[in-house]
C-alpha cells in the first residue's frame, strides 16, 4: 500500500455476514476477514446486524456506500457460499466458501466468469472450480491448548452434532454413550467446551467444523465417522492427517492418539501462513477490480433495517451492548474453586431464602415455559431454592416438573397473583415472561445478595436481552435512578425480586394497570420510603426476549398517580417517541433566575451568547451577569463598557480583575445575583431552543433536585455533553461524545431525563441556597479543572437529586473559553491539572471509581462510555465477602520473565486456591484500581516513565500492598544484549523511585539482594521454580543420532554469553551433531547441524525434550548481570533428563549435578571430552539432576507457599 499522503484511494471492502455469534467459525470467519483487511491497513466494512466490540469491523451503511459512489470508487464485495447471487449488483465479486456450495441452503451459486473464489478449505471447492486458499486461523490458542491435559487420565468420548441432527442424521451407536456437543443439551462455554476436550479421550464428529481444530489442540483425537456422514472423507483433508482416524479403525484411532501433540506444530503453520495468503488475496482482488467503471450497489431494505434503520426505530436494541455480548457472557462462568467457595458461603450463611418466580404464560407454549423451568431447574438448586408458578390461560403440562399452574386470564392474572403471593412462604419473588432463562452467574449472585438482605424491599438485577436474529445485548442497569424510571419504565422496571412482606403491606399490585403493575408498585414503594431498601445486583439475571418500545396508558397513569401523590397536582406526561415519557411538572413559580457568564474577550462569542439569551429565551424572569475576567482588547471593553452605562437590571458587568479561576468568578457573582436560581453559563454557548431555560427549571423547582444540567451539542450538531460519568478515562469524563443529536445512547440514555451523578458547570442550574448551604465552588482546589464535579457530588451528597434533560438543549463549543481566558504557560497548566486531578481523588475517590448512574460491568477506560469491559476485571462473584486474598498482578511481559515471576506464581496460587484476582499487563487507572480493590498489587520491572507515575497515584490512592518485583540487574546490562537498548539509561534512579512506591521488594537471587540492599528495607528472596503441569513427566530420548547430540536453549539475550564459546563450538563440529533452540549468532551457524525456531512458552518444554541432547551447554559470561542470574537454565535441562556442563559462576554453584568448568576454551573442551567418552555416566548424571530438579524445584508445596508468603503483607 502506497504511504504517500495523496495517493488514490484503494478499493474499498464490503462483506456480507450474519450476525456475528462466538458458536459459529463460519461467522467467525467473515468477521475475522473484515478486521483482517482493516489491521492490514485497507477499508473493510461487513454489511451486518451484530458485530463484536473486540473486532475492527465496522458497519456498512447506505452513506458509506453513496460515499463511494461519489468518490469513483468500486466496492469489492466478498460474500459466503450461502449466498447464491449477487444481492448489492457488484462488479466485483469474490465468493469465500466456508463450505460446500449450496450445502447449506439448497441453492447453487450463480457463478459469474469474473467472480473471484477463494475458500477456506481446499476439500469444499466443487470440481471444476479454481479457487485460491485462504484459510482463517479461528482458534484461541490461548484457550485450546493441551497445558493441562493428562493423556494418562483421559475417559470417555464426546460427539459433535450440529448440523447434523438438523439433517435428520442418525448417530452412530458407536456414540451412544458419548457426552453429546449439540443445540439441544446445555451450551457449554469456551472454557468449559475446552476442559471437557481436555479430559475426553476421543471426539467424534460427522462434519467438518472448528471444533475439530480445537480438540486437536487440546490434545483430543478426532474420529471422523464418515458411513454415517453427509460429507465424504475427501473434506477432513482440510484438517491434516496428525490426530485424525478415519472411521472406527483399532489402528486409525492407535495413530491418531500417538501422532495428536504434532497437530500443535501444525496449526502454528496456519497462523503463520494466513498473513501471506491474505496480502495475495489483497493484492489478487485489487488487481482485480482496478479500471473498472464504478456503478451503483443496490443496497437492500431488508439488510438496512436489520443495521438499525427507521424499520426496526420502536424495537428496544442496544447495539452498543450487543457488540460482544455472547463472548462477554460466557466468560462470566463460576470457575470450579468459585462454585465451591460461593456455596460453602451459603451454607455458612443459613441461606434458607425462598424465591418464588412467578412465570407469566401470555402464549400457552408449553416450549416458552420449559425453557424456563429447565434453565432454573439447572442452577438454583446449587444456590437458591426456587418455587415456581404458572400463571396463564391455558393449561400446560408441567406434572413432570411438579410445578404448579394457577389457571387465568389475563383480567384476572394480577388478582391470582395477589392472592398467590400472600398465601406463600416463600421470603421473595418476581415475575417473568415464559421464556425467560435465567443465568448460573445472575442467580449465583442474587443468592449471596439475599443473605445480606436485611432492609431491603426490593432489588433488581441486570438483563440480557435476545433479539430475533438469536443475538444477545446486555441491559445493564445504573443503580436506582427515579428520573430515568419515571422517563423509561421498558429499562427499569422489569424483573424486580419484591420482598413479599413489604409487598403485603404496602397494597400489593393494582389490577387495574395489569401491564405497569410493577412500575406502579416500584412508584408506591418510593413514596412510602424514599429510595431505601432499593438494590442492584449489577449482573444478568435473566435473558428475556427483548421489549418493545411503545407509549402503555397504564404506565402514563402510574406516573401521573404517582406524581399527584407527591403534590405535583398538575404534572403531565408527554411523549414524543415511544415508551419515552417526557414529564411537566407544572409548577406555578416563577422565580427570577440569574444567569453567570464568565468572560474575558472573545466579544463576538460572548455577544452570540447574550444576545440569544435575549432573543430566543421564552421565559423572562431572569437577569444577565457578565463577569469579566479583566478584558484587555478595545471591542471587548468598549462594549462591556456600554452595557454597564445602560444601568438595565436584567444584564449587568460584574468585574474580576485578577488571575483566572473559574471557582472563584462564579462565586463572586454568586454573591450579587438576586435571583433564587443560579445558572452557571459559559460564553461559548449558543442559544437554539426558546424552552431551554424552561426544561431546565421544570426539575431545578422540584425541592429534590439541586442541580439541572443540559444537553449541549458541537456546532456540527454533535453531543458534547449528556451528563458526566465518574471515573471514565480519569476522574471524570462526558458520555457519548460525538454522537449524533438525534442518536438514542445506550438504553434510550441521550433521549430521557435521569439522574446523574454529574453535569458540566457550562450549562448547570442550582438553586441559590443549595450552591450556598454545600459552600460553591471550591476555589482552592478546583481553580479550573473538576469544580463542576466537586459541586455535584457535595450537593448530591447532601440529599440532592442531580437531573440531565435531553430537552434543554444549548450549543457549546467547549473549552474554547477557557483556553482564552487561562493564560497560564502550558507546563504550569499541566502541573495545575495534575494536582487538580489529584485533588478530586483525594476528596471523592470512592465515588469517583463506583458511579451509581453508571454500572460496574463497563469499562472505565474506554471513551464515550457503555462499552463492556473486560470480565476478568468485572467477574467478581467473591467480592462480596472476599474468601481469598484478591491480588492483582502486572507482570513486565508474558514471556520469560514474566511468565516464571509472576505468571505462573499466580496461577498456581490461584489453581491451589490460595488467591482470588487477575493478571494485567496494563497498569490500572486510579478509578478502576479503586473499582477493583486488590489487596495485593504486583508490579513487576516497572521503570518507565508513565508506569512510574501510575505507581506515584497507586501509592497515593490504594490501600493495597504493593510488592515490586524484579529478575534481572538493570543497570549492566551487557553490552552485546538484545534488551540494552530497551532500559532507560538512568534505569537506577527510575528503580529508586519506583521502590519508594511500594512495600516489599522480591528479587530471584541472593546477589540480586546484595547488590540492591540500600534500595528498599524489605528485600525478599523468591528463587525460580518450574511450574509442574509444564515439565513434570517431559520424555527424551539418549544417543538418537550417529554422533552425540550437544546443544543449547534460550532467548534472545545471549549473545555474548555463546560468542564465548564459539570456539568450541567450532572445535567440536566434527564430533559432535550441534542443536540450537532459539537463538544463535550467525557466527556460529556454519558449525549447527540443527536450529530450532523459537515456540511458545505452552510448547516449549515438550519443545525441548524433544531435542534429545546427551550434553546441554549453559555458558555465561563472568559479569555483574549474569552474576545476578537464577539457575533457571539447568532447571530446565533437568525437568528434560539433560546432562548439563555449566559455567562456573555464582547462579550455577548450587547442589544441581552438574560438570561446572571456568570459561576458559581448554577447560570448557577437557569438559566435553570427558562427557562424550562416557556417555553412559553422563546419562546416569542426567537422570540425577532431573530427579533433584522434579523433587526440589517445582512450583507446588512448600515452594508454592513460599511465593505466598512473600507476596502477602
Amino acid at each position: 500500500m502506497s504511504s504517500r499522503l495523496y495517493a488514490p484511494l484503494r478499493q474499498p471492502y464490503y462483506i456480507w455476514a450474519p450476525a456475528f455469534r462466538y458458536n459459529s467459525g463460519g461467522v467467525r470467519a467473515l468477521h475475522n476477514l473484515c478486521h483482517a483487511l482493516n489491521l492490514k491497513g485497507e477499508e473493510a466494512y461487513v454489511l451486518t446486524s451484530v458485530v463484536s466490540s473486540s473486532l475492527r469491523t465496522p458497519v456498512l451503511t447506505p452513506d458509506i456506500v453513496q460515499g463511494h459512489y461519489d468518490a469513483d470508487r468500486s466496492p469489492i464485495v466478498v460474500y459466503p457460499e450461502v449466498i447464491s447471487d449477487n444481492p448489492l449488483s457488484a462488479q466485483n465479486v469474490v465468493r469465500y466458501l466456508l463450505n460446500y456450495p449450496g450445502k447449506l441452503t439448497g441453492t447453487p451459486i450463480d457463478l459469474a466468469a469474473t467472480d473471484l473464489v477463494y475458500t477456506h478449505g481446499l476439500a469444499v471447492v466443487p470440481e471444476g472450480w479454481q479457487a485460491d486458499l485462504l484459510h482463517m486461523p479461528l482458534v484461541d490458542t490461548k484457550i485450546f491448548n493441551s497445558v493441562g491435559a493428562d493423556d494418562k487420565t483421559r475417559k470417555g468420548t464426546a460427539v459433535f452434532l450440529h448440523r447434523f441432527l438438523e439433517n435428520d442424521g442418525k448417530p452412530s451407536p458407536v456414540t451412544k454413550d458419548s457426552i453429546e456437543i449439540s443445540s439441544r443439551v446445555k451450551h457449554r462455554n469456551a472454557y468449559e467446551l475446552a476442559q471437557l476436550l481436555k479430559s475426553v479421550e476421543l471426539l467424534y464428529v460427522y462434519e467438518p467444523s472448528t471444533i475439530i481444530f480445537e480438540a486437536l489442540l487440546c490434545g483430543c483425537p478426532v474420529v471422523f465417522l464418515a458411513e454415517s456422514s453427509h460429507y465424504p472423507l475427501s473434506v477432513m483433508k482440510d484438517y491434516g492427517q496428525a490426530g485424525i482416524a478415519l472411521g472406527c479403525d483399532s489402528a486409525q484411532i492407535q495413530a491418531a492418539q500417538k501422532s495428536v501433540h504434532e497437530y500443535t506444530k501444525e496449526y502454528r503453520a496456519i497462523e503463520a501462513g494466513f498473513w501471506s495468503a491474505l496480502e495475495g488475496f489483497i493484492e489478487k482482488t485489487q488487481s482485480a477490480a482496478e479500471g473498472k467503471v464504478k456503478r451503483k450497489l443496490h443496497f437492500p431494505s431488508d439488510r438496512l433495517g436489520a443495521i438499525g434503520s427507521p424499520l426496526n426505530s420502536f424495537v428496544y436494541k442496544d447495539e452498543a451492548a450487543s457488540n460482544s455480548t455472547d463472548s462477554w457472557l460466557l466468560a462470566r462462568q463460576l470457575s470450579p474453586t468459585q462454585e465451591k467457595l460461593t456455596k460453602q458461603y451459603l451454607l455458612d450463611s443459613g441461606n434458607d431464602r425462598k424465591l418464588g418466580v412467578l412465570v407469566i404464560d401470555s402464549s400457552s407454549s408449553q416450549a416458552a415455559i420449559n425453557k424456563t423451568i429447565n434453565s432454573l431447574a439447572e442452577i438454583s438448586d446449587d444456590f437458591l431454592s426456587c418455587e415456581c408458578v404458572i400463571f396463564g390461560g391455558h393449561a400446560t403440562d408441567t406434572s413432570s416438573l411438579n410445578i404448579k399452574h394457577v389457571l387465568c386470564s389475563v383480567e384476572e392474572r394480577i388478582y391470582k397473583i395477589n392472592d398467590f403471593v400472600e398465601s406463600s412462604d416463600f421470603e421473595w419473588f418476581m415475575l417473568v415472561e415464559a421464556g425467560s432463562e435465567f443465568t448460573k452467574g445472575g442467580v449465583a449472585t442474587l443468592a449471596v445478595e439475599l443473605t445480606k438482605a436485611q432492609g431491603y424491599r426490593a432489588i433488581y438485577a441486570d438483563e440480557v436481552h435476545r433479539y430475533k436474529d438469536g443475538s444477545l445485548g446486555a441491559a445493564l442497569r445504573p443503580d436506582f435512578n427515579l428520573d430515568y424510571l419515571l422517563s423509561f419504565p421498558t429499562g427499569m422496571a422489569k424483573h424486580w425480586i419484591f420482598n413479599r412482606e413489604e409487598f403485603c403491606a404496602v397494597g400489593k399490585f393494582d389490577p387495574a394497570l395489569e401491564d405497569a403493575a410493577e412500575l406502579d408498585y416500584l412508584l408506591r414503594l418510593v413514596q412510602q420510603g424514599g429510595f431505601a431498601g432499593l438494590g442492584h445486583v449489577p449482573e444478568p439475571l435473566t435473558i428475556s426476549s427483548t421489549p418493545l418500545l411503545r407509549d402503555n396508558l397504564n404506565e402514563i397513569k402510574a406516573i401521573e398517580r404517582h406524581l399527584r401523590d407527591r403534590g405535583y397536582e398538575n404534572a403531565e406526561v408527554t411523549s414524543s417517541l415511544p415508551g419515552r415519557y417526557h414529564i411537566y411538572y407544572k409548577q406555578e413559580e416563577r422565580p427570577l433566575i440569574s444567569i453567570l457568564i464568565p468572560t474575558k474577550n472573545q466579544l463576538a462569542m460572548l455577544r452570540r451568547c447574550v444576545e440569544g439569551i435575549l432573543e430566543t429565551t421564552r421565559y423572562d424572569n431572569y437577569e444577565i451577569i457578565i463577569i469579566d475576567n479583566d478584558s484587555d482588547e478595545a471591542d471587548a471593553k468598549e462594549w462591556l463598557a456600554a452595557i454597564e452605562s445602560l444601568g438595565d437590571e436584567k444584564l449587568k458587568v460584574l468585574r474580576y480583575p485578577y488571575p483566572f479561576n473559574y471557582s472563584a468568578i462564579n462565586n463572586k457573582a454568586a454573591e450579587v445575583a438576586k435571583g433564587d436560581y443560579l445558572l452557571l453559563l459559559n460564553n461559548d454557548t449558543a442559544i437554539i431552543s426558546e424552552s431551554w431555560l424552561e426544561e431546565l427549571l421544570n426539575h431545578a423547582l422540584r425541592p429534590e433536585v439541586g442541580i439541572v444540567g443540559a444537553k449541549l451539542l458541537f456546532p456540527d450538531k454533535t453531543v458534547q455533553h449528556a451528563g458526566v460519568i465518574l471515573g471514565l478515562c480519569g476522574p471524570a469524563e462526558h458520555p457519548f461524545i460525538g454522537e449524533s443529536m438525534d442518536a438514542s445512547g445506550y438504553m434510550q440514555r441521550l433521549e430521557v431525563d435521569q439522574n446523574y451523578s454529574a453535569v458540566t458547570a457550562a450549562c448547570l442550574m442550582i438553586r441559590k441556597s443549595v450552591y450556598q448551604e454545600v459552600g460553591g465552588l471550591d476555589e482552592q482546589a478546583f481553580k479550573v479543572s473538576y469544580n463542576d464535579v466537586d459541586l455535584c457530588l457535595k450537593v448530591r451528597e447532601s440529599g440532592y437529586l442531580i437531573v440531565w434533560t435531553p430537552h434543554s438543549i444549548v450549543l457549546h463549543e467547549g473549552s474554547v473559553s477557557q483556553k482564552s481566558v487561562d493564560t497560564l504557560p502550558v507546563v504550569k497548566k499541566q502541573k495545575r491539572f495534575i494536582e487538580e486531578q489529584d485533588a478530586i481523588y483525594a476528596k471523592w475517590l470512592p465515588s469517583l471509581a463506583r458511579d451509581p448512574a453508571y454500572n460496574p460491568n463497563f469499562s472505565l477506560v474506554q471513551p464515550g462510555g457503555f462499552k463492556l469491559t473486560d470480565p476478568q476485571i468485572s467477574w467478581r462473584p467473591l467480592m462480596s465477602w472476599r474468601p481469598l486474598p484478591v491480588v492483582l498482578a502486572h507482570p513486565a511481559d508474558e514471556f520469560g520473565c514474566g511468565n516464571y515471576r509472576v505468571i505462573q506464581p499466580f496461577s498456581a496460587l490461584h489453581n491451589a486456591e490460595m488467591i482470588d484476582g487477575t493478571l494485567s499487563i496494563g497498569l490500572m487507572h486510579v478509578t478502576d484500581l479503586e473499582r477493583y480493590d486488590p489487596d495485593v498489587i504486583i508490579l513487576q520491572r516497572q521503570i518507565q516513565e508513565d508506569r512510574l507515575e501510575a505507581m506515584r497515584r497507586m501509592k497515593a490512592f490504594s490501600k493495597a500492598f504493593k510488592v515490586y518485583e524484579l529478575d534481572d540487574y538493570l543497570p549492566n546490562v551487557p553490552l552485546k544484549s538484545i534488551h540494552r537498548q530497551h532500559v532507560p539509561k538512568d534505569v537506577l534512579k527510575s528503580l529508586r523511585i519506583g521502590l519508594g512506591y511500594t512495600d516489599r521488594f522480591i528479587v530471584s537471587t541472593e546477589a540480586l539482594a546484595e547488590v540492591f540492599a540500600g534500595l528498599h528495607t524489605d528485600i525478599r528472596v523468591v528463587e525460580n521454580r518450574l511450574p509442574v503441569q509444564w515439565w513434570k513427566g517431559l520424555q527424551s530420548e539418549r544417543r538418537v543420532s550417529k554422533r552425540p547430540r550437544v546443544g543449547w536453549a534460550g532467548g534472545s539475550g545471549h549473545t555474548g554469553d555463546l560468542e564465548m564459546i564459539a570456539d568450541v563450538i567450532k572445535h567440536f563440529s566434527q564430533k559432535v551433531d550441534w542443536v540450537f533452540f532459539g537463538m544463535c549468532p550467525d557466527k556460529i551457524k556454519p558449525y549447527v547441524k540443527e536450529i530450532h525456531g523459537g515456540v511458545s512458552l505452552v510448547e516449549y518444554p515438550v519443545a525441548l525434550a524433544k531435542l534429545n541432547l546427551d550434553i546441554a551447554l549453559a555458558p555465561l559470561e563472568d559479569n555483574l548481570f549474569n552474576e545476578c542470574k537464577s539457575n533457571l537454565r539447568l532447571l530446565e535441562y533437568g525437568a528434560c533428563g539433560f546432562p548439563v556442563i555449566c559455567s562456573d559462576v555464582r547462579p550455577y554453584r548450587n547442589d544441581l549435578p552438574a560438570t561446572r568448568v571456568r570459561n576458559r576454551f581448554k577447560d570448557w573442551v577437557e569438559a566435553i571430552n570427558m562427557h562424550l567418552n562416557d556417555l553412559d555416566a553422563t546419562a546416569l548424571m542426567g537422570e540425577e539432576l532431573k530427579e533433584k530438579v522434579m523433587r526440589e524445584w517445582t512450583l507446588e508445596g512448600k515452594n508454592l507457599e513460599a511465593w505466598y508468603k512473600a507476596w502477602m503483607p
